[in-house]
C-alpha cells in the first residue's frame, strides 16, 4: 500500500514556535522566582518538548513546587505564548517549499498537534494555516488523550479517510514520535532543535525538508 497522506505535528515541525514556547516558559518561571542555569534550561526544555500545555504546566508546578493552581499557571503560560505567537511565529525553513509539492504526489495532508486552542488560533491566524490545511487541523481539544497517545493521529487519519498504515507522520519530539508509531504510521523525525536523542525512535531523521526525497519514499512502499 502506497502512502496516501502526510500528517504534520505543528510546533517545531511546521512553525518555529518552540523557541517562543521557551520564551513563554522563561517568563512564567521568572514570574514565580525560578531561575535555571543554561544546562538546567536545556534539560528542562527537552522534558517539555512535544507535551501538551496541561502536561507541561503540571510538570513545572511539581518540579518547582509552585504554589499557584494548575489552572492559574496554565492561564498565565498560555497568555505569554499567545502574545508571542501573534507577533513572532514563522514557518520553519523549507516547510512551504516541501508542502507545495504534496499535491503533485496526490497526497492528502493535515495537522495533528498537542497545542491548546488559544495558541493554535494565534498560529492559524498569523500564518493562514487554514488556507493550507482547510478543515484538517486537529488539536488536543479534539481527543480524550493527547500525545504520546495515538488518538490525535488516528483522528486525523480517520478524517482524511486514509488508513493509518498509509500515513506518514512528521514529528520533532520523542513524545510525538511515540504517538505516531502507536498509530502505526511511518514517522519522519525533523531535527529542528539539534537534539537527535529526541528522534531516535523515528523511521527516518532529517535536518531539513530538503532532505526528503519524496518520490523515492513513496515508491519504496
Amino acid at each position: 500500500m502506497k502512502y496516501q497522506a502526510i500528517i504534520f505535528d505543528m510546533d517545531g515541525t511546521i512553525t518555529d514556535s518552540e523557541r517562543l514556547w521557551d520564551k513563554a516558559t522563561d517568563s512564567l518561571l521568572s514570574k514565580h522566582n525560578v531561575s535555571l542555569s543554561h544546562e538546567e534550561r536545556a534539560l528542562f526544555g527537552s522534558n517539555l518538548q512535544g507535551t501538551s500545555l496541561l502536561d507541561a504546566t503540571i510538570y513545572m508546578k511539581k518540579a518547582f513546587s509552585l504554589s499557584e493552581s494548575v489552572e492559574n499557571l496554565m492561564h498565565e503560560y498560555a497568555g505569554y505564548a499567545h502574545t508571542l505567537m501573534c507577533s513572532e511565529v514563522r514557518f520553519i525553513e523549507s516547510f512551504l517549499q516541501f508542502f507545495h509539492t504534496l499535491d503533485s504526489h496526490n497526497l492528502k495532508y493535515g495537522i495533528a498537534t498537542n497545542a491548546d486552542a488559544l495558541t493554535l488560533s494565534a498560529q492559524k491566524k498569523a500564518l493562514s494555516l487554514d488556507s493550507l490545511f482547510g478543515e484538517h487541523i486537529y488539536n488536543v481539544d479534539h481527543v480524550t488523550h493527547g500525545k504520546p497517545h495515538p488518538d490525535l493521529y488516528l483522528l486525523a487519519a480517520s478524517k482524511l479517510n486514509i488508513s493509518p498504515y498509509a500515513c506518514i507522520a512528521v514529528e520533532d519530539s520523542a513524545c510525538g514520535i511515540k504517538a505516531a508509531k502507536a498509530a502505526n504510521m511511518f514517522c519522519i523525525g525533523i531535527n529542528s532543535h539539534g537534539n537527535l536523542e529526541q528522534l531516535k525512535e523515528a523511521d527516518m531523521v532529517i535536518n531539513s525538508y530538503r532532505d526528503v526525497d519524496l518520490p523515492k519514499l513513496l515508491s519504496s512502499v
